[in-house]
């Protein structure tokens, strides 16, 4: 009795920014080399394909990729578009609608790796990205960040991206009242200039300080919001500056923090989750729109963070929603739920990640 051969798989990837050098991202040169050996040895598709491929309308040839970026930074039209463009390739840029600039606050187009090779510019003149969370603090800080699109930057590059959501807000939020430690910047990851993280201003709902308790926190879609109660915070702010100073006042303040207060943060109902959820996917949809003048129908989900509310909020306003499950796109496949492996900074990373998807059962 014959075996039946096995249909070629289909997965998708995605990307963040693309930079001038090797650095926390691939460079340029290395994306350049990622785009020639998926052209080679795979199908690029879109997420068109994808979307047919789960109503049973679809199936690929050969193993298929669908290449996306997400949140509309800058150096996706600088680096990657010109080499999309090269190798004659669609992606698709989930962009983040409120991070996208007016034109006023950025001025002229911003010169591409392509205005480089036809010799317009130095490759000195292009631009130098910040890192992912230093954009989105001074976006957060500020209300804006020259590191994201224009507005007609994210037109400029609709040929070779399909620009599709990723919201509005894009931070995580507390969603348990259990004290995992206390803020400090002394010893937090943040950003060099605020010496804050973007998603502290979202938790607290203002910029932090020392000693603010620290609680597990998701994308703020994906959970019953907890805002941290004002009385805590009196209390805090009632403490000494000597208070902070001594090695152990971290554990003393939780202990003390759990002892005065039983509960530490106010959380929504669900029913204000759902209302909160559904006008952020409602809006956020409608201001991509406005600024793009075309439907969007697919969503990332930020941080790849979902639950039950957020995919049947999804399912009234898109046709498909991706996370960050690494696997690869199966027939049966919730369509609110669709896989996606991220891409590592290195070659070696991205053909272990790329051919493990191209045999995985």
């Amino acid at each position: 009795m014959r075996s039946m051969k096995a249909s070629p798989n289909l997965f998708i990837i995605y990307y963040h920014k693309i930079l001038p050098r090797l650095g926390y991202e691939p460079s340029w040169r290395q994306f350049d080399f990622e785009l020639r050996y998926l052209k080679q040895f795979f199908d690029i598709v879109t997420l068109d394909e994808v979307h047919a491929y789960l109503k049973g309308e679809w199936k690929p040839k050969r193993t298929s990729v669908v290449i996306t970026f997400d949140d509309g930074y800058v150096d996706n039209l600088v680096y990657a578009y010109p080499l999309l463009k090269k190798h004659k390739i669609k992606a698709t840029l989930f962009a983040v609608a409120s991070r996208i600039n007016q034109d006023a606050d950025i001025g002229k187009m911003r010169p591409t790796l392509e205005d480089y090779w036809n010799g317009k510019v130095a490759f000195s003149e292009l631009v130098e990205p910040v890192t992912m969370g230093e954009a989105n603090t001074q976006f957060f800080v500020e209300g804006k960040s020259p590191d994201f699109m224009s507005v007609s930057e994210l037109n400029s590059v609709k040929d070779h991206f399909d620009v599709e959501g990723h919201l509005n807000v894009h931070a995580r939020s507390f969603y348990e009242d259990r004290i995992l430690g206390v803020w400090d910047n002394r010893n937090t990851k943040s950003h060099p200039k605020y010496g804050v993280h973007y998603s502290d201003v979202n938790r607290y709902g203002e910029c932090p300080y020392i000693g603010l308790p620290v609680f597990p926190s998701r994308n703020n879609i994906a959970v019953r919001q907890g805002k941290l109660k004002p009385e805590v915070k009196d209390y805090i702010q009632s403490l000494g500056k000597d208070f902070f100073e001594k090695p152990d006042y971290a554990q003393t303040l939780i202990k003390d923090l759990e002892n005065r207060f039983p509960e530490r943060l106010d959380f929504e109902t669900v029913e204000e989750q759902k209302q909160r959820v559904d006008t952020e996917m409602r809006e956020s949809k409608a201001d991509l729109e406005r600024l793009i003048n075309q439907p969007v129908r697919y969503l990332s989900f930020p941080f790849g963070d979902h639950d039950d509310i957020s995919c049947e909020i999804a399912s009234k306003y898109f046709d498909l929603a991706v996370t960050v499950e690494k696997d690869i796109v199966r027939p049966n496949q919730d369509p609110y739920r669709v896989p996606r492996g991220a891409i590592a900074k290195d070659v070696f990373s991205f053909l272990a990640r790329v051919e493990r998807f191209r045999w995985k059962k």
